[in-house]
């Protein structure tokens, strides 16, 4: 429990509020995005080498570091992926649970429950939000579908984990990053 609550620290500067952009996640989310998907492209095939490395990991022994270390690293992790676009928040935490030595069952339930709470509590600051922006049934309605998709969406990467297809999942990363790298380099380009 303390290593949840340790690893989740990291996240809560993300609610400082810096003056007109909102909150130093609305900052952080809006650079991340260029206008081209170049960055994209590459944060998908990173994405997509990182499993690839990690599923090579699972079920082998590896050197345990302390419990407050790993809490630490995986709260950093979390806090780049959360507001970079094309990384995946899920893979990220799940791949470097196995990489500071947490077994595969443990590190998906671990990436699950830091990747729900950084879910439930963007909607609800979107809710909060919505007040002023739009309706506010609108918000809910929004935060009530996510929920429904995200838990399908958790049950499919169980299933993949499970059957030993994650390396499946990792070469389609890494062909839509290709892919989205391709045309981010023609956006640059042609702008």
């Amino acid at each position: 429990m303390y290593m949840t609550i340790i690893s989740f620290v990291p996240m809560i500067l993300y609610a400082i509020p810096i003056g007109k952009h909102g909150s130093l996640f609305s900052a952080f989310h809006r650079m991340s995005y260029n206008g081209s998907l170049l960055g994209e492209g590459i944060c998908f095939t990173l994405t997509g080498v990182m499993i690839i490395c990690t599923v090579n990991m699972i079920g082998k022994s590896s050197k345990k570091i302390p419990w407050i270390l790993q809490s630490v690293i995986i709260g950093i992790v979390a806090f780049l992926a959360l507001p970079t676009a094309g990384c995946s928040l899920i893979a990220g935490v799940f791949c470097i649970c196995i990489i500071v030595g947490l077994n595969d069952k443990y590190a998906i339930r671990y990436a699950m429950i830091i990747t729900s709470m950084s879910l439930l509590i963007g909607g609800i600051v979107e809710i909060c939000v919505g007040v002023t922006k739009i309706s506010i049934i609108s918000a809910i309605i929004g935060l009530v579908i996510s929920a429904v998709v995200s838990f399908f969406a958790v049950k499919l990467l169980l299933y993949i984990i499970k059957n030993n297809a994650l390396k499946y999942f990792a070469w389609y990363d890494i062909a839509i990053g290709i892919i989205c790298f391709i045309i981010g380099i023609f956006e640059i380009i042609t702008k």
